[in-house]
């Protein structure tokens, strides 16, 4: 919103809203009435709200903006009236499942979808509200995205089943570099220096990015996590280039296996 009302409505247009579904994430803040309205007109389809609770002074502490939560109600109630889709986006951790629960109820009555994102390094937090997830609380998690509104962003990958979405899908910061997921920061290479598609099946060719995994490797991979993340949490310039994981040679050593899946995809695509 900080570019102006008028400015966002152009970008939805040029996204071609008529062909493609355009959504928008945002704390809500600086939304009003007006703004959702020329933003309807534009095509945007939905619009996500960042919602950690339902107590609203929890939640204005955690976001660390007074009086967040009656705006987002408020907004959310406006944009559903005027036909727009809503989500509420929450960060959710093993500690206060009962709370996504209640959260996931509102939204359920509400005809409101629910968007879960795990917690981004909680032990480096202000706040002690968020607990980091292990492997022992995988059922509780996939207990609560059996709700039929309830998604998260593994939910959309080419395997056509719920699972880490890291190399498949890719994450290219405003320097150039491209990385698996915005939690591991690591490079694999540079767009403004080689071509993307040898950068992703340079990707597709790195353990145990070339394996399926049920279940997000950052959150709930320890292994990966601590030869991925772990590591480098403290750096004051990131992402890391992979050789600073996987040794001196690796890229030249994996672009050279990664030569029969290019002219695989090659043969393929013609």
């Amino acid at each position: 919103m900080t570019k102006g009302i008028d400015w966002i409505c152009q970008a939805t247009k040029d996204l071609e809203p008529d062909k493609f579904i355009v959504t928008m994430n945002t704390n809500a803040t600086l939304l009003d009435e007006r703004k959702l309205l020329k933003l309807k007109e534009a095509g945007l389809d939905t619009v996500q709200m960042s919602v950690e609770c339902l107590d609203a002074k929890t939640h204005d502490y955690l976001r660390g903006l007074p009086g967040n939560f009656d705006h987002i109600m408020k907004m959310s109630r406006f944009a559903l009236e005027i036909g727009l889709n809503v989500c509420f986006g929450s960060v959710i951790s093993p500690n206060h499942l009962k709370e996504i629960y209640e959260l996931a109820e509102f939204t359920r009555k509400r005809g409101i979808m629910q968007a879960v994102n795990l917690v981004s390094s909680p032990d480096s937090w202000k706040t002690d509200y968020y607990s980091r997830w292990s492997r022992k609380n995988i059922k509780d998690y996939h207990k609560l995205l059996k709700l039929s509104h309830v998604r998260n962003d593994t939910f959309l990958n080419f395997y056509g089943r719920s699972g880490c979405p890291s190399g498949e899908r890719i994450y290219i910061t405003a320097y150039g570099d491209v990385q698996i997921c915005p939690h591991v920061q690591v490079a694999f290479g540079n767009v403004l220096e080689e071509p993307l598609k040898d950068i992703w099946f340079r990707i597709l060719k790195t353990p145990p990015l070339n394996h399926y995994s049920r279940v997000c490797r950052w959150a709930f991979d320890r292994n990966f996590y601590k030869k991925f993340v772990q590591p480098f949490k403290k750096l004051s310039q990131r992402p890391v280039n992979i050789e600073n994981i996987m040794g001196k040679g690796y890229i030249k050593k994996v672009d050279r296996q990664s030569l029969k899946l290019q002219r695989a995809w090659e043969f393929y695509q013609a």
